[in-house]
């Protein structure tokens, strides 16, 4: 196999344990790596009110920089007549179309790119340049346009009062940083020591006023369609750091009256974690949100579509009875429908829903994924996408859908996408399983192959028919790739989803050792050459695999945790450990139990490589030098790979390509 360098991309990765990469001479960098890298990402559509054009993002890397570019384009959903519209460096996201302006607004760094801070952009259609509409000091962290035009509500974090003083100053020591929250760390964030506020701004003059809001932890405003209410979520509880509920809010912009919650729950309503902001009724007279009881349920807390009727405050669950998640909801034009994304077993979706209850409709379903969508006039864009074929904007009438962006059709003409074979079979106690199969780009059939069983994470989410890379990577170096959705997953159902509930590593160990031993015994899967690998908890269940069974000759672990005990109080799940698990103190059984690789290292002799970010707080990086330790010990075969400074999510484009590489040499390296 081709090796990756750190040279050619000037950066540096840090490694533990023996073996790195060249510093000089670094080799061409594999060629799928480089086709994958080139693949440009096609965003969510904002659709024009009138339904004739639909505003996205197109990202890509740049190796040059080492970056993601994002640009804007432009397209019309009648003809795909596309066009660029920005050609920045900065970054730029969060696309509106403003009402009454022909133009949108966005959020872009261009003015603080060294320091990220983004501010509120408006862009004309009909010719001109961009220029900033807000000038908060701080930056703005999301935002909306009011119905006139004429106001933004924003969110924006306060300033950090623990940052270093400017490198100009007479003393540079860093001010110590005091916590006192219960829940304190957030993966890209770090330590949180700030708080979010609302402001309202003045479009022309970009004068700004804070809004004194109740609750706390103010998020996603949106304005009613009528003007007269701002929406926004908050949590009410006296501590909320203990809790995931928030509640949608009624704040009256007239001045005259109270804020207030729309309507009170014991669910998550419309919380920053659910993908979307309150949706209003065009007539202003409901709201709609993703609800789910993650309190008590966690994360695989079904999400749900809430009807909120105003003023009333009557809260209908409208796909309640449909026991599976859905996002992103929209109404039509009229308002007697919503449409959402529905995630059902290895697909997703578009579906709708009538406003009244019931009478529930599959849109746009199939061997694809739906993963946004948005509704101007009568015209439905939606971004969608398969195993074989990359994101693309499509319009969706009658069940059908037509591609309207072709922003991949060079690239994959050139370096063709493998697709997918749907499988089934029986785990140990009989449960059925699913997952995906594909097959080596050179598969001839009669033959069996070296076969990766990669692994999602979550757990709660599942592999569908949907563009991922990785096992593009891998079919077209001739593995066999199985995607299995064990328990844990979803798609089907909470009860599925759950299956796993305070026992990682239990059931869903044998789930995807059964898709292991199905593939074998239909001679596609050598049983002599098997490979496993994932991120998150793909890698957290690739430790509980090769923890309780030693068939695989090469592990991959990215971003992994096999030590609850060490979890607990590092990371950012706090909550979620006390919902399912309890303290340590209280259930040192079930912290020992789930906690088996580590504590059990002595059961593993797969050669295990293990790939982390540096700032990762999700999964934080002491529990992959934990296993790392733990089988240089016992001398098995590993190797730790540290990415400086990243958080949970890699997205540096060399840092990509090493990871991709560093799989590919070492699985080969221990097939041999």
């Amino acid at each position: 196999m081709l090796r990756l360098f750190t040279a050619l991309l000037a950066v540096t990765v840090l490694v533990y344990g023996h073996g790195s990469y060249a510093d000089d001479q670094a080799p061409p960098m594999d060629p799928t790596i480089s086709a994958l890298l080139s693949m440009k990402r096609v965003g969510a559509p904002a659709v024009s009110p009138d339904g004739k054009h639909a505003a996205y993002i197109v990202s890509q890397a740049d190796l040059a920089t080492d970056s993601n570019t994002t640009d804007i384009w432009l397209v019309e959903t009648a003809t795909g007549k596309t066009r660029q519209l920005t050609y920045s460096s900065a970054s730029e996201s969060a696309i509106a179309w403003h009402p009454t302006h022909h133009a949108i607004t966005f959020l872009t760094d261009r003015e603080n790119e060294d320091d990220g801070i983004s501010q509120v952009w408006l862009l004309p259609l009909a010719g001109g340049e961009a220029r900033p509409i807000t000038h908060i000091e701080q930056g703005v962290d999301d935002y909306v346009v009011a119905p006139s035009g004429q106001q933004l509500a924003v969110v924006a974090t306060e300033s950090d009062p623990f940052e270093a003083p400017p490198e100009d100053a007479e003393i540079t020591t860093a001010p110590p940083i005091v916590i006192d929250r219960f829940a304190f760390k957030s993966d890209g964030v770090g330590y949180l020591t700030q708080a979010q506020h609302i402001y309202l701004v003045d479009l022309e003059s970009g004068e700004s006023e804070q809004l004194e809001l109740p609750g706390a932890e103010h998020a996603s405003p949106a304005y009613s369609p009528d003007g007269k209410y701002l929406a926004y979520v908050a949590k009410g509880a006296a501590d909320p750091d203990r809790t995931s509920d928030y509640d949608v809010y009624l704040h009256p912009l007239s001045g005259r009256g109270k804020t207030r919650p729309a309507a009170s729950s014991p669910l998550n309503d419309c919380g920053p974690g659910l993908q979307t902001r309150p949706v209003w009724h065009p007539d202003s007279s409901a709201i709609a949100c993703i609800s789910g009881d993650e309190d008590k349920d966690n994360l695989y807390a079904q999400y749900m579509l809430k009807l909120i009727e105003l003023p009333s405050g009557k809260q209908s669950l409208l796909t309640e009875a449909l026991d599976l998640w859905v996002y992103e909801p929209a109404f039509n034009g009229s308002g007697d429908r919503l449409y959402v994304v529905v995630e059902k077993d290895r697909t997703q979706m578009l579906a709708s829903v009538a406003t009244g209850g019931g009478d529930f409709r599959e849109e746009l379903s199939g061997p694809l994924s739906v993963s946004s969508f948005g509704i101007g006039g009568d015209r439905v864009v939606a971004r969608i996408g398969t195993a074989a074929k990359p994101y693309e904007l499509h319009t969706v009438e009658a069940g059908s859908a037509t591609a309207i962006t072709a922003h991949n059709a060079q690239n994959l003409a050139q370096f063709p996408w493998q697709p997918v074979e749907e499988i089934s079979f029986n785990s140990a106690d009989g449960t059925r399983v699913n997952g995906l199969l594909m097959l080596p780009a050179n598969y001839r059939k009669g033959r069996d192959y070296p076969t990766v069983l990669w692994i999602h994470g979550g757990p709660t989410s599942q592999f569908a028919h949907e563009p991922r890379r990785d096992p593009q990577l891998f079919a077209a170096h001739g593995y066999a790739v199985l995607m299995i959705n064990p328990r844990g997953s979803t798609g089907r159902g909470i009860d599925y989803a759950k299956g796993i509930y305070g026992a990682w590593g239990s059931v869903d160990v044998p789930d995807v050792l059964a898709g292991v031993d199905w593939a074998v015994k239909q001679g596609i899967a050598d049983p002599d050459q098997l490979v496993i690998g994932g991120w998150s908890y793909g890698g957290m269940l690739t430790n509980y695999v090769i923890a309780s069974d030693q068939r695989f000759k090469a592990a991959a672990s990215g971003a992994s945790i096999s030590n609850a005990w060490a979890g607990f109080g590092t990371d950012m799940y706090i909550r979620e450990y006390l919902s399912e698990l309890g303290a340590p103190w209280e259930n040192p059984e079930g912290y020992n139990r789930i906690s088996y690789p580590f504590l059990h290292a002595d059961r593993i002799s797969t050669p295990t490589l293990f790939l982390v970010g540096e700032k990762d707080y999700n999964v934080p990086l002491l529990s992959s030098e934990q296993m790392y330790q733990a089988l240089k010990v016992l001398n098995v075969p590993t190797r730790l790979v540290v990415y400086p400074g990243q958080p949970h999510s890699i997205s540096v484009p060399s840092y990509e390509a090493d990871i991709w590489q560093r799989h590919l040499d070492w699985f080969a390296e221990h097939l041999q």
